[in-house]
């Protein structure tokens, strides 16, 4: 069952973004052909060798660009484009509990902000792995929703910036019909995967620090009852 969790994690997280990623750079036009066409024979060898090929290689860069788009695309961006919503959505928590409104206690987003850019999570997560498995598996799979959003953000960025490059060397003005709708529609993709790729952050974050808090009580409770 664990090798199930992480080859599926492996392949929707770096696999299948990375696939697309691949995909969209392939498509570049040089002259009047794409670089797909123009690399002979190498996607003529059948559908289960296409498979292999797309799958190692989108893995590859789905897992070096990942890190990169956790820091740029989550920490840099999203967080802070979001930032409102996240304050927001605790507003009428500190108004009723009385809390200060930059408090780290009740604020979303500093928490996220704390969290994300520190190395706490990890060692939380290696406590939780070892004392509460079933709930790591759950961290894993908000972890792998966080990783697969980035990466198909990267993968509508990079299309985009294909599509319009293709277009330039074709004459831009001529399709804007196209061009416009094409570049809105891959545009609100993109901010839609951020937005994804926060918003399953926060479960993430929040899933690792209540269980932690919790494994800590059970460890707490067992060292006291073996020391009466």
């Amino acid at each position: 069952m664990d090798k199930f969790l992480n080859l599926m994690y492996d392949f929707f997280a770096f696999a299948f973004p990375g696939a697309c990623i691949l995909g969209s750079l392939l498509l570049v036009e040089f002259g009047s052909l794409s670089l797909f066409e123009r690399i002979p024979g190498a996607f003529t060898q059948g559908l289960w060798h296409c498979f292999l090929f797309f799958s190692f290689s989108g893995y590859v860069i789905g897992y070096v660009l990942n890190p990169l788009a956790r820091v740029l695309l989550l920490r840099k961006l999203g967080l802070n484009i979001y930032k409102g919503f996240l304050i927001g959505r605790d507003s009428g928590k500190n108004d009723k509990a009385n809390i200060e409104p930059g408090s780290l206690k009740n604020n979303r987003y500093l928490i996220m902000k704390k969290y994300l850019n520190s190395n706490d999570l990890s060692s939380k997560f290696v406590l939780i792995r070892e004392y509460s498995p079933r709930n790591a598996q759950y961290i894993e799979f908000w972890d792998m929703h966080v990783s697969m959003s980035l990466n198909l953000a990267i993968a509508s960025l990079v299309f985009l910036m294909v599509f319009l490059y293709n277009k330039s060397m074709s004459g831009i003005c001529d399709e804007l019909e196209l061009v416009i709708p094409v570049t809105v529609i891959l545009l609100v993709v993109f901010f839609t995967f951020i937005w994804l790729a926060v918003k399953y952050s926060v479960w993430w974050v929040s899933d690792v620090i209540t269980t932690y808090k919790l494994v800590n009580n059970k460890r707490f409770k067992r060292k006291m009852k073996s020391s009466e």
